[in-house]
Parts: C-alpha cells; sequence; structure tokens
C-alpha cells in the first residue's frame, strides 16, 4: 500500500492515507478527480479499476443507519460506482438469494449473508450484473474502521 500512497502524493494528495490491503484510501482534504486516480493506478499497477470515493459524512451516515441490527458481523457493503435504474433494482428484487438480503442505504447497499460470505449466492459479480454498475465489497469491520479513521482525519 506504500505505492498507493506514493502514488496519491504524486497527485497531489500527500496527506492520503490507505487501511489494509485492499485499495482503501483515507483523503482527509478534497477528494481526488477519480478519473485521473484510475488513470493513473492503470500506468502505474497496470491493472484497470474503477475507484469509488465516499465522504466522511456518508461513511457516519452509512454506520449510522445500521443495517441489520445486531446482524452487523453478517454484513457487507456494496459501494456502488453509479446509481442504478429502478429496473435494476426490481431485477435484484425478484432474484433468488433466500438467506440472503439486502439494503439501500444512501448511494450504497448493505447486504446481509447469515450463512457466509464465502457461500453467498449473491456475489460481488452478480451484483454488479444485476445492478449495471461497479461495486467494491466491504465487510462491516472495515466499514466502521474506515468511518472511524475519517472522522479522525484533519
Amino acid at each position: 500500500m506504500a505505492e498507493l500512497r506514493t502514488l496519491c502524493a504524486e497527485l497531489g494528495h500527500a496527506d492520503a492515507t490507505t487501511f489494509i490491503a485492499s485499495g482503501n484510501v483515507l483523503f482527509p482534504g478534497a477528494p481526488p478527480d477519480v478519473r485521473a486516480l484510475e488513470e493513473a493506478i492503470a500506468e502505474r499497477f497496470g491493472v484497470r479499476t474503477t475507484a469509488i470515493v465516499r465522504t466522511a459524512e456518508q461513511l457516519r451516515t452509512l454506520v449510522a443507519a445500521r443495517p441489520f441490527g445486531n446482524r452487523a458481523p453478517d454484513c457487507f457493503v456494496a459501494f456502488l460506482a453509479r446509481k442504478p435504474a429502478n429496473a435494476n433494482f426490481e431485477a435484484l428484487s425478484t432474484s433468488d438469494f433466500p438467506d440472503e438480503a439486502w439494503e439501500r442505504v444512501g448511494p450504497d447497499l448493505a447486504l446481509l449473508y447469515p450463512s457466509s460470505f464465502h457461500r453467498a449466492k449473491l456475489t460481488g459479480a452478480r451484483l454488479e450484473r444485476l445492478l449495471n454498475t461497479e461495486a467494491t465489497l466491504r465487510n462491516w469491520r472495515t466499514v466502521t474502521k474506515l468511518a472511524e479513521l475519517a472522522a479522525e482525519a484533519p
């Protein structure tokens, strides 16, 4: 993650920090230009990726919503790159995922996997196909830690 921090600094975000090795970057100041960040990552690391940016306030709102209440350990969040069309949410609603549930929270989805994330039928790839947008999933513990770190940032 040191290389990603270095890249962010080169893009004018010297105060950027990373959290765990899954591409989470905190930008205490103004957020980066998403397209410039994606292009720089592709050029430096040879990987095309979708950067999804959330503000500290959006993270706080998400955590405060406490989707699925005390079931948080079984919860993941799908951060969506774009707002899906209502028809895509209808397709998701009519899909058969009997043990799993989802809830819209702001621009994202909270996902409940009571039988384990590793046995989930509503995978990230399937979610992206149904909603016709890129997504990145994080477990609830990571999301709450990111919200906490964002709140501490100057």
